[in-house]
Order: structure tokens, then C-alpha cells, then sequence
């Protein structure tokens, strides 16, 4: 049995106010995908100066942003140093968007904007083999189809780093050592998430018409993989 005891959802950003006033907050989304009454969530906003636990009974998950992890805020240095921390403690982590790339970047990793641009909207993606054996994407097939909401990418991997995702735009997922791992894409989101997101980027993404949503976001079933990993062994 898992000696873990309870999740922190890290927020790292209030989010987009069109979007909130249509759909709620990502904390919230995720809280309900997840949604097990058999431990409890803490909500920690760390773009707040609000950090989250050390402790070897948490699981961390760390959500999306405005913000890049190279804006020169003190939360996002200081999250980074946690994150840090955690790694040297063993605490099991997903990094979603901005997780994703905080993540990377404490490891050493370069984040920049992606010479392609936005992607947003409904995007294929494909696992590699790794990907394909890694126990987050139990059950979901090699080429899947995700949402995404992001402009910055993940360049010069450090060592260590396995890749287990990714498409034409760039890395799309990746685990380092037993319990570290990181999605590009957004499993928190559903179709009408997605479209709330599309209509209130649409004034600044200039080819937003390029970019679709269909119904489906297979990348959802990797949360449920995550917290299986950590409270259901």
C-alpha cells in the first residue's frame, strides 16, 4: 500500500477571466477529474508566494500559466528550488503546461518560444516507446489526440530525462527517475474548456482559424494513471 496520504494541486496562475467567468478554475477542473473521496486535495497558489509541502506522504501535481518559467517572478525561482527539494525526497510529481516546463527548467532544461508559435486547440501527438511502457500512459493508444494551450517549448534536455511524448511542435511528455513526470498538453480540460480558451485567444493568435477542437481529449485518462500510481499500488 502507498504511504501517501493527500494531493496539493498547485496553481500557478488566477487564470483567464473570460475563461473563469464561462468554466470555473483549472484547480477545480482537476479536482473533479480526479475526483476520489478517499483523500483529500489541498489547493496551494503558488503564485501567491503560497508554497507547497515537503513531505514524503504528498503528491504534488502543478498546473498551468500565463507566466513563462523564465519570467523573473520570486514565486516561480522559489517553486523551482522546491521542486528541487522534492525530487531529492522522492515526491511524486505531474507537471501540467507550465508544471511541465517548471519542472524541466529546475532540471536544468532551456524553455523558450516555440518558433512555430501557439498550439492550441485539439492536437495529435505520439508516444514513444518509453512512452508506450510507461505506466501514466496505461491504457491509451500510441497516437492520441490532446488539448493544448501554450506558445513556450522545452529545448536542451538534460541527461536523464525520458522522452515519452511528443509531435511536430516539440516535447510532449516526459519522466525523470520513479515519480517525476510531465505532460505538455492538458488533461483538465474538456471540449468546452477547450473552446472558452480558443474564443478568448482568438484576439491575439493571428491564424487561430488554423486550429480546431474535436470532442475528444484521450489525455485525460493520464490523471487517473498518476493518481493510481501513487494511492492504489
Amino acid at each position: 500500500m502507498s504511504t501517501k496520504e493527500r494531493i496539493e494541486i498547485i496553481s500557478c496562475g488566477p487564470g483567464l477571466s473570460e475563461v473563469n467567468s464561462q468554466c470555473g478554475r483549472s484547480s477545480d477542473w482537476l479536482s473533479n477529474l480526479i475526483n476520489n473521496d478517499s483523500f483529500p486535495i489541498d489547493k496551494i497558489n503558488a503564485y501567491k508566494s503560497e508554497m507547497p509541502t515537503l513531505s514524503e506522504q504528498v503528491v504534488w501535481i502543478i498546473l498551468g500559466s500565463k507566466h513563462s518559467v523564465y519570467d523573473s517572478y520570486k514565486w516561480i525561482s522559489n517553486l523551482k528550488s522546491k521542486i528541487l527539494d522534492a525530487i531529492q525526497i522522492n515526491i511524486p510529481m505531474l507537471g501540467i503546461c507550465f508544471g511541465h516546463q517548471i519542472i524541466l527548467s529546475a532540471l536544468g532544461a532551456k524553455v523558450v518560444k516555440n518558433k512555430k508559435g501557439w498550439e492550441i486547440g485539439s492536437s495529435k501527438i505520439s508516444l514513444t516507446d518509453k512512452g508506450v511502457e510507461s505506466r501514466l500512459f496505461k491504457g491509451i493508444e500510441k497516437k492520441m489526440i490532446v488539448y493544448e494551450s501554450h506558445q513556450d517549448t522545452v529545448t536542451e534536455l538534460p541527461k536523464n530525462i525520458s522522452v515519452l511524448a511528443k509531435n511536430s511542435y516539440g516535447l510532449q511528455s516526459f519522466s525523470y527517475g520513479k515519480n517525476t513526470f510531465g505532460v505538455q498538453f492538458h488533461p483538465e480540460f474538456n471540449s468546452q474548456i477547450m473552446n472558452s480558451y480558443m474564443s478568448a485567444r482568438s484576439k491575439t493568435i493571428k491564424n487561430i482559424n488554423n486550429f480546431t477542437v474535436t470532442e475528444v481529449n484521450s489525455g485525460r485518462k493520464v490523471v487517473s494513471n498518476f493518481i493510481e500510481l501513487n494511492f492504489r499500488r
